[in-house]
């Protein structure tokens, strides 16, 4: 039997090493954002430190219409169109709220829940959330975000989730609209809400934070780190 044609790499692992050797060969990578505090949550992480962030901002983006039907499709959406347009690796993700009592209610569409974006009242969405949940005793939600990277044809998509449970009124009682559902989310096993906390704890923030990694991790061809 003839073997030389044979090759025990899996399509992922192969796709993993043809992107490993193009981001060899350039030196810059664009994050489809302009939330400053996503900007550097990523950028500080170990693998993005060899590149120059750029941002959308940078490379005048533009609006992105994100009419997918999954944080992973709307993430993918938007990686795909910034590396269309700059030719650059381009990195996006796409974050939800999702109440189990409601459905998954509100979901992907958290921030149009909140109102057009610049203009987002988040106060009112939980109110409205809050409102749909009534007496209900399950509190249970969860935050997810799915992170897609685009380079050269080559696409990889990854998601991280933190789960906990919705309160409202929110904590503390001010500055809603800064801090979107950070307000009323407690994570598991913790006893104040990710707007209370210290903004250099992992343990508040991690749902992109793990999705970063893991796709990092399959960048590199290694199993998901979570």
């Amino acid at each position: 039997m003839d073997n030389s044609s044979y090759s025990s790499e899996s399509p992922a692992s192969a796709q993993s090493m043809a992107s490993k050797g193009m981001l060899e060969r350039v030196s810059k990578i664009v994050i489809a954002s302009t939330n400053r505090g996503k900007i550097t949550e990523i950028q500080n992480m170990d693998f993005f430190k060899n590149f120059e962030i750029l941002t959308a901002a940078n490379v005048n983006l533009g609006n992105i219409e994100e009419n997918g039907d999954t944080l992973e499709e709307n993430a993918l959406l938007k990686a795909r169109y910034c590396y269309n347009q700059t030719r650059l690796p381009s990195l996006a993700d796409d974050t939800g709220f999702f109440i189990n009592a409601l459905g998954g209610f509100p979901g992907i569409h958290c921030g149009r829940l909140a109102g057009a974006s610049g203009n987002r009242n988040f106060n009112v969405a939980a109110k409205i959330i809050s409102d749909k949940l009534g007496d209900a005793e399950d509190r249970s939600c969860l935050f997810a975000t799915a992170v897609a990277f685009v380079i050269d044809g080559i696409e990889f998509v990854s998601r991280g989730e933190m789960h906990g449970k919705f309160v409202y009124p929110g904590r503390p009682d001010n500055k809603f609209d800064e801090l979107g559902y950070k307000n009323y989310f407690i994570p598991d096993g913790i006893d104040i809400t990710c707007a209370q906390a210290d903004p250099e704890d992992e343990s508040f923030f991690k749902h992109r934070a793990t999705a970063v990694r893991n796709l990092i991790a399959q960048i590199n061809g290694q199993e998901e780190a979570i």
